[in-house]
């Protein structure tokens, strides 16, 4: 456990999961009722154990847990790599009040790129964010050299409307008739949309169609999205059943901020290839919460068509922030050790070595 002090605000490294887990309290004061990706436990899920650690930093003023910020260490083979890594694509990554988030973040990047053992910070992070991690009131003070690269793995938002009516009127004419006639199709053979599931039948439901899709994933990636939709503050849980029993679809995500986040989705394809059962989930999905009030639906890493012809994509970036003088660095050995990597390992290598880095960040502002 190390320590750091910045002004009037203090720095302190969490690594254990037990003692991320005691931060529970301090997250919820601070996030209120939109706890969402901020809650300890969700974070520690996130976490692919064969592939990184957990590296918590604690904000503390006066003694008073003021900001926690949640990132993780990679791991390449088991090795450590001292390259920090933080996603906001599943979720906001610092919990604070908004009037301390700027002097959490600072404080929080000063003290991870100061220590030994840490040789670069990598974030994936909307684009309309980067002057909040790396603008000059950040990098500037702490001396790091920032850049960026585009991220094809945007997440997709999609906006919804005042009714469910209101939103197919929206879609053109074969999408609007497509959701209307397999969503009839589904009810007339006397199927059932199923919501809330609890997280029992969900974790039955996806494994059941485990091996069902026509894109199957495999079932460590598949287990690793269920227990992470699982452990959410407010998980979104639903899916279609079938008169005989069977689970024909089933979809999950949570609430986070207010914002309905959708994650997983899997669909008995293989047995019903003709009855468009993606269509039909997300249909019910999106009646629901319209009916609910919401107001948009986020798809973790986009979404596919027809939906992804009306939905915005939120422009992320890869964000590098490295320490000064890396030449014959340990981080300069290991960007030269990432160009031979096999190709499997290829994009984890390019996110710890920026590979090929398309801009300072200063020429951030304005990029499409």
């Amino acid at each position: 456990m190390t320590n750091l002090e910045s002004d009037d605000c203090r720095a302190e490294s969490v690594h254990g999961a037990e003692d991320i887990l005691r931060l529970a309290g301090d997250a919820k004061r601070l996030a209120g009722d939109a706890l969402g990706s901020l809650c300890p436990k969700f974070f520690l899920a996130t976490i692919p154990r064969e592939q990184c650690i957990p590296r918590v930093v604690v904000l503390r003023r006066a003694g008073e847990v003021i900001g926690i910020v949640y990132v993780r260490e990679r791991k390449l083979a088991g090795i450590r790599t001292g390259m920090i890594f933080g996603d906001t694509r599943l979720g906001p990554m610092i919990a604070s009040r908004r009037e301390d988030r700027e002097t959490v973040w600072r404080t929080a990047v000063s003290h991870l790129l100061t220590r030994k053992t840490v040789l670069g910070v990598r974030l994936a992070i909307p684009l309309s964010e980067f002057e909040l991690y790396a603008g000059e009131g950040i990098v500037s003070p702490i001396g790091a050299v920032a850049s960026y690269r585009n991220e094809e793995l945007s997440n997709a938002l999609l906006p919804l409307a005042s009714s469910y009516e209101a939103f197919l009127s929206q879609m053109g004419p074969r999408t609007r008739r497509n959701l209307r006639y397999y969503r009839r199709q589904f009810e007339k053979h006397g199927h059932a949309y199923i919501e809330p599931l609890t997280i029992a039948e969900f974790r039955a439901a996806a494994l059941e169609l485990a091996d069902e899709s026509q894109a199957p994933a495999q079932r460590a990636a598949i287990e690793f999205r269920i227990q992470l939709c699982s452990t959410a503050d407010r998980p979104m849980l639903a899916g279609l059943r079938a008169s005989n029993g069977k689970w024909l679809a089933v979809q999950g995500g949570w609430y986070c901020h207010g914002q309905p986040t959708m994650y997983l989705q899997m669909n008995r394809d293989q047995e019903y290839p003709a009855d468009s059962l993606s269509m039909v989930l997300r249909g019910y999905l999106i009646e629901s919460l319209i009916r609910q009030g919401f107001s948009s639906l986020v798809f973790v890493h986009g979404v596919s068509e027809p939906l992804r012809h009306y939905s915005d994509r939120i422009p992320t970036i890869g964000l590098y922030l490295d320490k000064p003088n890396g030449f014959l660095s340990p981080a300069f050995f290991l960007e030269l050790a990432a160009r031979v990597v096999p190709v499997r390992l290829a994009q984890h290598a390019d996110w710890i070595a920026n590979l090929n880095p398309q801009s300072q960040i200063s020429g951030l502002q304005g990029t499409p």
